[in-house]
């Protein structure tokens, strides 16, 4: 009888710490916590690109630079407009190894790192600068776009610099390629 009474007493403590330590205490909800795929998760299928996509101006005039790199190949276009007609373009062998590190890269840079803004389209911001448009496409679910303007905003929230010139080391020849091109 007494082992019961033992079990009944200690029961009820336990109860009533939890009462007082676990109900009673102000709380505030944990947040939750997502496991973010990292950039190599859907190399399989995704390709990274880098527009660059110049002043506002004339269709006739306006011109973009967009960088594409997927695992099989690396793909720069020159385009004309606003409707995206691309005049030029260069395409170059990739392999996985080389696709990896730069995602890698890519993801040690911020490149899915999002800055918070009330403007959220890049469209017609910094009219006299360049907009830069960051995107991961080809995966489920898990596309990914992002923009920044050499006058200092947009969403993204990684190292543009550093991005912008890894997407441009891609593309043997860059410099030259691009030399007649007026953003």
């Amino acid at each position: 009888m007494k082992f019961l009474v033992s079990i009944f007493i200690i029961a009820v403590l336990i109860i009533f710490g939890v009462f007082i330590f676990g109900i009673n205490k102000k709380s505030t909800p944990k947040p939750v916590i997502t496991a973010v795929k990292s950039l190599q998760d859907n190399a399989s299928n995704a390709e990274a690109r880098l527009t660059i996509d110049g002043q506002v101006n004339g269709d006739d005039l306006h011109r973009a630079i967009r960088i594409t790199i997927g695992k099989n190949q690396r793909k720069i276009e020159v385009i004309q407009g606003y409707q995206g007609n691309v005049i030029d373009s260069k395409t170059l062998n990739n392999n996985e190894s080389a696709y990896d590190v730069f995602l890698r890269s890519l993801g040690n840079a911020g490149f899915t790192k999002e800055r918070k803004t009330k403007i959220t389209d890049e469209r017609g911001v910094c009219p006299t600068g360049n907009r830069y448009i960051y995107e991961i496409t080809g995966t489920e679910n898990n596309d990914l776009r992002r923009w920044s303007a050499s006058c200092g905003s947009g969403t993204f929230g990684g190292q543009s610099q550093l991005v912008r010139s890894l997407f441009q080391a891609q593309i043997t020849g860059y410099d030259e390629f691009t030399s007649t091109v007026e953003l």
